[in-house]
């Protein structure tokens, strides 16, 4: 499997991430807060799972931090999200998720990918968990 992030595989749409921080659920699993929505009915584009990410301006003031923290984080979701997408491939819903760093120090790499795999097993649980209950 690639491990790709493509264009179709971001969550851009203002109308989708209003509606993630409306009706979707979160956990905190420090230095990340998760939000997702899971559901049948999200118009994707054929795409099933749509990431995105966010740093706080009130704890980064400068942009070329809170870039470098959302490239970070993407680039750990990028590498570690094949099982989770292949498990979103075998389920009939959609998954919208969106990770914000809440940590306020400049994290390095080796710590994101740690708490990115943690992070991304307990969205599979959470997908396991749903799909058990609507069927």
């Amino acid at each position: 499997m690639r491990h790709t992030l493509n264009k179709t595989q971001r969550l851009k749409s203002r109308k989708l991430i209003g509606r993630l921080f409306d009706k979707g659920r979160s956990f905190s699993f420090p230095p990340f807060r998760a939000y997702y929505l899971l559901d049948e009915d999200q118009a994707h584009g054929g795409e099933n799972l749509l990431f995105g990410t966010g740093a706080s301006s009130r704890h980064f003031k400068r942009a070329v931090d809170r870039n470098r923290i959302k490239r970070l984080i993407r680039e750990a979701y990028r590498l570690q999200c094949g099982e989770l997408r292949l498990q979103m491939k075998t389920v009939p819903l959609k998954l919208t998720v969106f990770v914000l760093y809440t940590g306020r120090d400049l994290p390095v790499y080796a710590e994101i990918a740690a708490r990115m795999d943690l992070l991304l097993k307990k969205l599979s649980g959470v997908v396991e968990q749903q799909s058990g209950s609507a069927s």
